[in-house]
């Protein structure tokens, strides 16, 4: 027979695979809320001591993913629990169990970070693709609009750059700044959008910036 959790976690930090087919698989972990519900096992024993650390950031990155991919805010006793709320069961084991409430902000986080993340990111594809001209990507300046009033100073906005990244600014107009990203091509020559796509990213979660705007040049 299959293994009743959807993942496992070893003491290395490793994330297996539990019940075959992945996410959206009902699992057998705790009966009655198999359907709505994410079974995650922790390898080991737990009553007196915590799983190693390697393991706990596991647990907490692979809560913080499910719950960023299905919109879930983190609440201890409502979508975060252990075995024993539901069974009469010493599972996960007192000490861990004690430990699981303490990590519902610090979840949550990981959660608000992920989410950002992933809108950023389709932001950035929707910028992009939004600029293609009959087919052609057709851009290459990002226009940041900075959340303040006076006026950004080169030096700021040069300390605001990733390291390694082709970027020229061309124009500061008060809080506005405009930069040209070299286009990226590999080694037969093909534009590659993907560290256009990055940097827009970048630019979308830094706390300085207000707005982004594509401002396209084209070949």
């Amino acid at each position: 027979g299959d293994i009743g959790y959807n993942y496992l976690i070893d003491q290395n930090g490793v994330i297996y695979e539990g019940r075959k087919g992945g996410d959206g698989v009902v699992g057998a972990h705790v009966l009655g809320i198999n359907y709505e519900s994410i079974g995650i096992g922790m390898i080991g024993t737990f009553t007196d001591e915590l799983p190693a650390a390697p393991a706990r950031v596991s647990l907490k990155n692979l809560i913080a993913e499910k719950a960023a991919i299905h919109g879930i805010v983190i609440d201890w006793g409502t979508t975060l629990n252990g075995h024993r709320d539901f069974s009469i069961t010493e599972c996960p084991g007192d000490t861990f169990y004690n430990y699981l409430y303490s990590t519902e902000d610090e979840i949550n986080d990981k959660v608000h970070g992920l989410s950002n993340m992933r809108a950023a990111l389709s932001l950035a594809d929707q910028m992009i693709n939004a600029s293609r001209v009959n087919g052609e990507l057709n851009y290459g300046d990002l226009i940041l609009e900075f959340d303040r009033e006076e006026s950004v100073s080169e030096s700021e906005i040069l300390q605001l750059i990733p390291q390694n990244s082709a970027i020229e600014i061309i124009k500061i107009d008060g809080n506005i700044a405009t930069l040209r990203i070299m286009r990226y091509y590999n080694s037969e020559g093909e534009f590659l959008p993907y560290r256009n796509r990055y940097l827009i990213t970048y630019f979308n979660l830094h706390p300085d910036v207000r707005n982004i705007y594509i401002g396209g040049y084209s070949n």
